[in-house]
């Protein structure tokens, strides 16, 4: 074959190659400022009538791809208090921790942990977040709801701070509609809840029922921003397990509101 045309074919396949690369970056900076402005648009949504909304995580078909591929032998749990240079790495060796299978695709789900929590953090306006990682194995512990609110997790213990809840993989998070001229009933429901009677878990459940009208869930590949501690805080559970469950909650803040909470659990 000619030298010329070889090289000519050389040039065309680098020129194709950098091409495709950097389309695949602009693309991927365009979902990433995509996925911000929707967390942004969702969390000006939330009001008293509205404590929580949902919002597009805008997934490329690998990422989804990826996340289904995730295999869980565990029920465990990672935490990070605001120390975000370290997720990336961290969350790798925790999606190894899971199933040995998942060696070849942690980095990939590591990134797209990243990804999300580098939306929510900046969407919010935060400087940084408490990260948690949970997985699930099928389990009949939430066949009955666990109906509650979160409270304010650090200071000012006041206003309407919100979090984030994201199911990357499996059953998605219950939210309950619930009306006004209710609330004050399932609070009281809610105080009277003991670690010995499972937190009131049965008689809230009786109390809220089983409305398919009442009860939210997100739909496939989005995440829920939910309203903590004000007095509509969204009421909320985790849902019936019956397949292999990873679920990602981030929680933003300053980085002083972050040590806040992480000394408290400590």
């Amino acid at each position: 074959m000619n030298l010329r045309i070889v090289s000519c074919m050389i040039i065309l396949i680098e020129i194709l190659f950098f091409t495709n690369s950097s389309l695949a970056i602009e693309n991927g900076k365009n979902r990433e400022i995509t996925f911000k402005n929707g967390v942004v648009t969702a969390i000006q949504a939330l009001n008293s009538n509205a404590p929580f909304e949902y919002y597009e995580l805008h997934l490329s078909e690998i990422e989804i791809n990826t996340l289904k591929s995730i295999k869980i032998n565990l029920t465990e749990q990672y935490c990070n208090y605001g120390n975000l240079k370290v997720l990336n790495s961290e969350v790798n060796e925790f999606i190894k921790s899971l199933n040995f299978e998942n060696k070849t695709t942690a980095e990939a789900v590591s990134q797209i942990v990243v990804r999300i929590v580098r939306g929510v953090v900046q969407g919010s306006g935060q400087e940084t977040a408490w990260v948690v990682l949970r997985s699930f194995t099928p389990t009949s512990s939430y066949d009955m709801p666990r109906w509650h609110t979160d409270g304010y997790y650090y200071e000012p213990y006041a206003g309407d701070p919100y979090k984030f809840a994201i199911t990357l993989k499996g059953p998605p998070t219950l939210f309950y509609k619930l009306p006004d001229e209710k609330r004050g009933e399932f609070y009281a429901l809610q105080r009277k809840g003991t670690e010995q009677n499972d937190y009131n878990r049965q008689a809230i459940a009786a109390f809220l029922g089983n409305s398919k009208e009442a009860i939210s869930v997100a739909r496939p590949h989005q995440g829920a921003v939910f309203v903590v501690g004000s007095n509509h805080a969204a009421i909320h559970s985790e849902p019936p397990i019956k397949e292999e469950r990873l679920f990602l909650s981030v929680l933003p803040g300053s980085k002083a509101q972050i040590k806040e909470w992480k000394d408290k659990q400590e």
